[in-house]
């Protein structure tokens, strides 16, 4: 790479810089009220921590509903598309028995300790959450046992940039390793072995890791650079056949530069306006547990003492009592106008998803799931960016690399490629979202039953198709979709039905025939 090829990207980051530089003030206030764990000095002002509560509840919630170690998150299926087709895709019965392995061996990803994915994925929506932008790094190692591995980058360090199609397909890492920790990841860098040699291991040195899309390298759609920034130098070039960056967005707006929107942003002013109540009403409670005093000039021996069981001397004849400035029995604090900035607050964080309230009247165990649906259903658009931005590129990321690697077995017939993969989220958050779908289906056919009409006019069932019907039951539910059969699993199994009917109506025969 040429000094004017680092120039160009060099350029590239600094216009980047620029125009996320309107983003820092909001941050700030974020950083301030909602994460204060990423500016300690702040916590000097924080006066109530409803705010950072709610993060950490969100943050939660939504790992617990959509990616929870405990129990199995998504589905997999082998398929394969017929582009002449406008049909969904078909299983392919041939490589039915992949698809166990194939999700085993990523969960198995997932679930390995050394990758730490559970513990940075937290961090993610931490992120998320936080600052309403989250960013996800995946790295392929052949030398690890998984080859690879994850790690929540925090959102200073990054500057990114969308696509036409509103997909990020550009960004730019800045961040500091000490020269130690440099030589580790470049050992034939000659700068860092002589930052070591001078006894220079801790200084810092400034790195700029820039991937963008290159669509002239067939095969590697992504370019990838190490700069050492400080001496304006090339360390590492590579390419990418994934973009390794992912990154979500809580919620997108227009003229927002591809950087999203925090739930906290939307209440700030409610923050703002908690915090500086809840100082009010400390400061009341301290006047009034120690209010100031008004004590004579004369009569007096100071300085006064106001600790439990002190005694205070004054003159004989002094008639005029030490009183407090003002009664403070006089001063209100709007306990009400609290309550409702937190109710803001707590909405906006969708708190009351993630636990049950009051309800007025006492519920069966079905009314109870439906409300809490419901409630789920409310973070739609939520989820579907989250998969979208996220989860689809982290699984089919894996996936490839699993495959690159040769760690997919049984794709006999299938060296060349790695197959196409259908992705189907199982979660309970991404259940929630189909349930208006699967509720609807079984209010009709409850209906039928209801009614009467099938006793009358039993040809009404040929209307439906029962096997679409069942399918689509068992895709809303989630259910794993290896206890069904193909087609070519059907017909053997109706085949050798109807062949058991015939031995049996030949016997039968030749029973009365005797």
């Amino acid at each position: 790479m040429d000094i004017n090829r680092i120039k160009n990207l060099t350029e590239h980051f600094e216009a980047l810089k620029r125009k996320r530089e309107r983003w820092e003030s909001v941050w700030a206030d974020i950083d301030r009220y909602v994460c204060p764990q990423n500016a300690i000095k702040s916590n000097r002002t924080i006066f109530d921590s409803t705010p950072i509560w709610c993060r950490e509840q969100l943050a939660s919630g939504i790992q617990m509903l959509l990616v929870n170690p405990s129990y199995p998150w998504f589905n997999l299926a082998a398929s394969r598309k017929n582009p002449n087709s406008q049909n969904p895709p078909i299983d392919d019965p041939d490589l039915k028995f992949w698809r166990d392995g194939t999700e085993s061996e990523i969960y198995k990803v997932f679930s390995d300790p050394a990758n730490n994915f559970y513990n940075q994925v937290h961090i993610f929506f931490l992120s998320l959450t936080g600052r309403g932008t989250a960013v996800f790094y995946i790295e392929e190692a052949p030398e690890l046992p998984d080859l690879m591995f994850f790690r929540a980058l925090h959102l200073k360090e990054c500057y990114f940039e969308e696509n036409l199609l509103g997909q990020v397909d550009t960004l730019y890492r800045f961040f500091l390793l000490t020269a130690r920790n440099a030589s580790l990841k470049w050992p034939k860098d000659a700068v860092f072995q002589k930052m070591l040699l001078e006894n220079r291991q801790d200084e810092k040195v400034e790195i700029l890791h820039a991937v963008r899309k290159n669509d002239a390298k067939k095969g590697f759609p992504y370019e990838s650079a190490y700069i050492d920034f400080g001496n304006t130098r090339l360390i590492e070039e590579g390419h990418y056949s994934y973009f390794p960056f992912l990154v979500a967005r809580w919620v997108v707006e227009e003229d927002s530069d591809g950087y999203g929107s925090a739930p906290g942003g939307h209440v700030m002013p409610d923050i703002k306006l908690l915090n500086t109540l809840r100082q009010d009403h400390i400061k009341i409670m301290k006047k009034a547990l120690d209010p100031p005093l008004l004590v004579p000039e004369n009569g007096y021996h100071l300085p006064l003492s106001i600790t439990p069981g002190s005694i205070n001397f004054y003159r004989n004849g002094i008639t005029d009592p030490v009183k407090n400035v003002s009664p403070m029995e006089n001063v209100q604090i709007s306990f009400e106008e609290m309550a409702q900035c937190r109710d803001a607050i707590m909405k906006a964080f969708y708190i009351d998803i993630f636990r049950m309230g009051n309800e007025s009247k006492e519920m069966t165990a079905d009314e109870v799931d439906k409300r809490y649906e419901e409630k789920m259903r409310l973070m739609g658009a939520i989820v579907g960016r989250i998969e979208t931005e996220f989860l689809n590129p982290l699984i089919m990321a894996v996936y490839h690399i699993l495959g690159k690697y040769g760690r997919i077995e049984g794709l006999e017939g299938h060296q060349n490629s790695v197959p196409d993969i259908d992705i189907q989220y199982i979660s309970p958050l991404s259940m929630a979202q189909k349930s208006a779908a699967y509720n609807s289906t079984e209010a009709v056919l409850g209906f039928l039953q209801r009614s009467g009409i099938p006793n009358v006019y039993p040809e009404i069932y040929d209307n439906l198709n029962w096997d679409r019907v069942l399918r689509k039951f068992v895709d809303l539910k989630g259910v794993p979709q290896d206890i069904l059969n193909t087609e070519e699993e059907k017909i053997q199994v109706q085949q050798k039905r109807a062949m058991q009917i015939e031995q049996m109506q030949a016997l039968q025969a030749q029973g009365g025939a005797r």
